[in-house]
């Protein structure tokens, strides 16, 4: 795995126009190839909603699943907006979050075997 580290030119909005606020490093994670996949070890908690997902619909393909077909995106990013909405927490995309979540677990070392 490879951290991609990239140099953002910040920009704030005064109300008419853009103006430079400056410039920020950021670090993003970066597949070496398109066959690599990201393991991420579930918590207790996670591991838990989905058995009780599965015992709900045994004998459903998906995990999470509406009238038998799988949940598309943009369903996930629906439930997932409303959720965030309802519990006062800001909203950030499904691959925002994964993303970010990635970043950390790599910052804390939990990718060091690539």
């Amino acid at each position: 795995m490879a951290i991609q580290r990239i140099e953002e030119k910040v920009l704030v909005f005064d109300g008419e126009n853009f103006k430079s606020a400056g410039v920020q490093i950021v670090e993003h994670l970066k597949k070496e190839n398109d066959s690599e996949y990201r393991f991420i070890p579930l918590t207790d908690r996670a591991n838990q909603i989905i058995e009780n997902a599965r015992e709900l619909n045994p004998n459903g393909e998906f995990i999470f699943e509406r009238n038998g077909d799988r949940l598309i995106a943009r369903a996930v990013t629906y439930w997932l907006s409303k959720y965030c909405r309802d519990a006062g927490i800001t909203y950030k995309s499904p691959h925002c979050t994964r993303r970010t979540t990635a970043s950390r677990m790599s910052t804390e070392g939990m990718f060091s075997d690539k």
